[in-house]
């Protein structure tokens, strides 16, 4: 009886163990096939991320072009404001020295101005390169102003007048240069002739050209800049929903 009962607190050992092997959870495959589901499902979200950062560094690639584009972008060749005068004082003759890059081939300076009632006079005008022949000769195109025009060229000398503010006669003529080189236009201003002084006399005088300032960086034109940036947000924008499809796609398979 004694053996029977070892025996039998043996078998009933053995079932306790057993119940209690059967009351504990089964981690090892469930918890496989979670982590399992967790890393696709991070994996197949990656992509999204991916693409999203992707679309940021397309834009912020976008402003370091543009802020490039800024301060190093070449320009073609543009009208340049060189020397703008309003309501200057008395002269009998103040000479200016405006120096300029050429952009193109050729070049065009126009001369505008308006002085009412009075006049104001351009005179001793020089083109050079280096200290080198006047390019600049009496063969003037002479546009007038929209409103009251009176002025003459005679000789070389520019004369302005006008019946009416603000509205410029204007003078221009086109010469050789050579693209990057430097010139230096000169010339005489004067708005009175034996010093006489005219005070209240409203004025103008604006000297342009198809040039580049020396030493300065071209900038574009704010149109410039915005077509650049809806392009490349464009291509971002592209390039991030495919990614959503591609995304979508891979949920479905």
């Amino acid at each position: 009886m004694i053996e029977y009962g070892r025996a039998g607190l043996g078998d009933m050992a053995v079932k306790a163990g057993e119940a209690s092997l059967a009351l504990r959870p089964a981690p090892a495959w469930g918890l496989v096939q979670a982590t399992e589901k967790e890393h696709t499902r991070i994996w197949r979200t990656e992509p999204k991320v991916g693409k999203t950062s992707a679309m940021l560094k397309t834009l912020s690639a976008t402003a370091v072009l543009i802020g490039a584009m800024a301060l190093f972008g070449a320009s073609s060749a543009r009208a340049v404001t060189l020397l703008s005068l309003f309501n200057s004082p008395t002269t009998t003759g103040t000479p200016y020295d405006l120096s300029f890059t050429a952009m193109a081939p050729q070049t065009t300076i126009s001369i505008g101005g308006y002085d009412d009632p009075a006049f104001e006079y351009v005179f001793d005008l020089r083109v050079t390169r280096d200290g080198g022949a006047n390019l600049v000769g009496q063969n003037w195109v002479f546009t007038p102003a929209p409103i009251g025009s009176e002025a003459t060229e005679f000789d070389g000398l520019l004369k302005f007048g006008d019946i009416s503010v603000g509205n410029y006669d204007t003078f221009s003529q086109t010469f050789a240069t050579i693209p990057g080189e430097t010139y230096l236009l000169s010339f005489q201003f004067a708005n009175s002739l034996d010093g006489s002084s005219f005070p209240s006399d409203p004025s103008g005088l604006l000297v342009a050209a198809n040039v580049e300032l020396p030493h300065t960086l071209a900038v574009p034109e704010p149109a410039t800049w915005m077509m650049a940036l809806l392009g490349f947000v464009g291509l971002g924008l592209v390039g991030y929903r495919r990614g959503r499809k591609t995304e979508s796609r891979t949920w479905a398979a």
